[in-house]
């Protein structure tokens, strides 16, 4: 197998595992909770659960909407990180062409940049939305705002090609898969 044929399956691989695990943190229903399908996940990728303690630290800390703690979340994107680099130091570009070297390349600083900015994506899809110092103030006196905040919500944005959440909000090519 080519050096690029390997480096584009480990892309996708990437992605793909990076897509389950977000969907599994995201899809617990109980803020910084869990679920068969998280507990799956952490298990997968030899991440120990929090305790009800700690569980309930985070919930006080970062007041989550919903999802499973983002320092479970944060281990798991650890592994997952590792390895594909593992796997990613072992394609040899040797005699590969210049294509397949640049993409090793992109690969592996995108494997260092994923953990920092997926962990981004995913407070930003679970925690509460930080607002301005007057937003309270003006909800109080607007019964319309007041009525339209009253219901916790979340979104993440996903490529249409290959599902994988987007890492940050002013990406327009998926970073796993290339697509728009």
């Amino acid at each position: 197998m080519s050096a690029g044929t390997r480096v584009a399956a480990l892309r996708r691989r990437l992605g793909d595992e990076l897509a389950l695990a977000f969907d599994a943190a995201s899809g617990v229903e109980e803020p910084a909770g869990t679920s068969e399908g998280w507990a799956a996940v952490c298990t997968r990728w030899d991440v120990s659960p929090l305790g009800e303690a700690e569980r309930a630290e985070v919930r006080a800390a970062l007041r989550p909407l919903r999802g499973a703690p983002v320092p479970e979340l944060s281990a798991v994107v650890d592994a997952i990180a590792r390895a594909v680099r593992v796997e990613a130091r072992k394609v040899s570009t040797f005699d590969a062409t210049r294509e397949d070297e640049a993409a090793h390349e992109r690969l592996l600083r995108l494997i260092e940049r994923v953990p920092s900015e997926l962990i981004t994506a995913y407070r930003g899809a679970v925690l509460p939305r930080r607002r301005g110092m007057f937003d309270n103030v003006m909800r109080h006196h607007d019964p319309a705002a007041s009525a339209a905040a009253g219901g916790a919500s979340t979104s993440t944005l996903r490529c249409r090609t290959c599902g994988a959440p987007r890492l940050r909000q002013d990406d327009f090519q998926c970073a796993f898969c290339n697509g728009q």
